[in-house]
């Protein structure tokens, strides 16, 4: 096919895509521009070697591991094959003398080629023949056009994040294909939103894999954009997939729980031992109101790969609380934290038919604010081996942090109240656990949690353990007289 056959083609088809070739330096050497690997006058990210965004962050140009709206750029046509790009705010990237910089002109200075580099990559060289550069996480100008100057150019619409974007923007009841979906950090989720998969199985399902920077070592309080996962809203329904995390350890700054579950509601984003809903608790999870008639089910989780499976944090006074909440087969077989954890004021909710083993701490918790938490059921669920796990910084000695086969490591509960006002516990299954079910730990802990005269409780077919199944501490625990405790 010759040349100008292809270009008639092109333009035939409305112009998406478009070829030009220009001279580069002094000699006869052509340098195709990269077109077909992107679209002009749309949305797109400009990604580095290193996996970073070029981000507009209000006037200030810096790269990141987001995708969102700082990160998106319109690449348009600026006449001899040169183009500008042109940032969220309107605002042209520039060569300023040596420096990156943005301008509201779309003259010379903001004028770059971008050429093609191989292997769907480019490079972008300003009108100084400098080469736009990540110097490790630094955006640069050089002269050199080697790998550290090498660019994706990575349609917004057609972006492997697109699928979890375009959910959390409109929402809606969305059916997922058996492939592998990538989700780069925590999406909340609007009202009325339905994701079903195409089955939890790893190999034949809907996987669902987070991706994007993996550097974090914390995700607790203004930490809490590193999470990857889901925030529920109300009447969300999550089903039938498998889920692959990304983290390696129990981060430093979760020790005592904060998150770091696949699937979460909105509450606070730092985390204490509330005695009473808190004014203030590190700034807001997705919306910071809890969330309604929510169910995720049928899903499998790799392991050790996320800190637990489901948490719902507590909310701020005068934020609602969580209720109707259903947790349904749930599989496991390693978190670095607990297996699942309902902090706050919540009611109203069921938890049933998980397999949750080799847990960083308790399988099952409740963890009220004071009295608060309420009618809370679970049933026919499997907890085996909850181990504690100790958080761990990215300075500390790689096999304390990760440590999968923790034999030594100090027994947990496989289902633990710390406080609240009714629990039932029926036809349970615990193995290899320091109690089956311990209300207050054994250093006389309910963590902010608390029991009242009316408080109740049920423990009825306990399996897997020997002897009686509930254990009290010696201080602040529930009244012996009212639980009902049966193995």
């Amino acid at each position: 096919m010759t040349r100008a056959l292809l270009i008639a083609m092109l333009i035939s088809l409305g112009n998406a895509f478009r070829f030009h070739r220009h001279s580069v330096g002094s000699g006869n050497e052509a340098a195709v521009r990269a077109s077909p690997t992107f679209r002009m006058n749309v949305p797109v990210l400009i990604r580095s070697h290193r996996s970073q965004n070029i981000k507009d962050e209000g006037g200030q140009v810096k790269l990141t591991f987001n995708s969102d709206l700082w990160e998106e750029w319109t690449i348009s046509e600026a006449g001899n094959g040169k183009v500008t790009i042109n940032s969220h705010r309107g605002q042209y990237l520039q060569d300023n003398g040596g420096k990156v910089k943005l301008s509201e002109n779309a003259e010379e200075w903001e004028q770059w080629t971008i050429s093609s580099a191989g292997n769907g990559k480019v490079t972008i060289k300003s009108h100084r023949n400098q080469y736009l550069q990540d110097y490790n996480g630094q955006l640069k100008l050089t002269g050199n056009k080697d790998e550290w100057e090498q660019w994706s150019i990575l349609d917004v619409l057609d972006g492997p994040y697109n699928w979890i974007r375009g959910i959390a923007q409109k929402g809606g009841v969305h059916h997922l294909e058996a492939k592998t979906y990538l989700i780069d950090k925590q999406y909340q989720l609007p009202p009325n939103t339905e994701i079903h998969g195409a089955g939890s199985s790893k190999e034949s399902g809907t996987v669902i894999k987070a991706d994007g920077d993996r550097s974090y070592d914390a995700i607790c309080g203004a930490n809490a954009k590193n999470r990857k996962g889901f925030l529920l809203g109300d009447n969300n329904y999550i089903g039938q997939l498998h889920y692959i995390g990304a983290e390696t350890k129990r981060f430093g700054d979760n020790q005592l729980l904060c998150g770091g579950a696949p699937f979460e509601t909105p509450g606070c984003a730092g985390v204490g031992e509330y005695t009473e809903p808190p004014e203030w608790c590190g700034g807001d999870l997705g919306t910071g109101q809890g969330a309604e008639n929510v169910t995720v089910e049928d899903v499998s989780i790799e392991e050790f790969t996320v800190q637990q499976v489901f948490f719902a944090p507590p909310t701020k006074r005068g934020a609602k609380v969580s209720k109707d909440i259903t947790v349904r087969n749930i599989r496991c077989n390693g978190t670095w934290a607990d297996g699942m954890n309902f902090h706050g004021a919540h009611r109203n909710i069921l938890v049933e038919d998980n397999d949750i083993r080799n847990c960083g701490d308790d399988t099952y918790a409740i963890w009220s604010i004071r009295d608060l938490a309420d009618n809370i059921t679970f049933r026919r669920n499997i907890a085996v081996k909850p181990r504690y796990r100790p958080g761990c910084w990215s300075s500390w000695d790689a096999w304390k942090c990760k440590q999968q086969n923790a034999e030594s490591f100090t027994k947990q509960y496989c289902f633990a109240i710390y406080g609240g006002k009714t629990s039932a516990l029926l036809d349970n299954t615990c193995i290899d656990a320091k109690e089956a079910v311990a209300y207050g730990n054994f250093q006389n802990r309910l963590f902010g949690g608390a029991f009242n005269a009316e408080s109740r409780s049920v423990v009825k077919g306990m399996h897997g353990t020997s002897g009686y199944p509930c254990y009290f501490s010696r201080h602040n625990s529930i009244r012996r007289e009212n639980v009902i405790c049966e193995a």
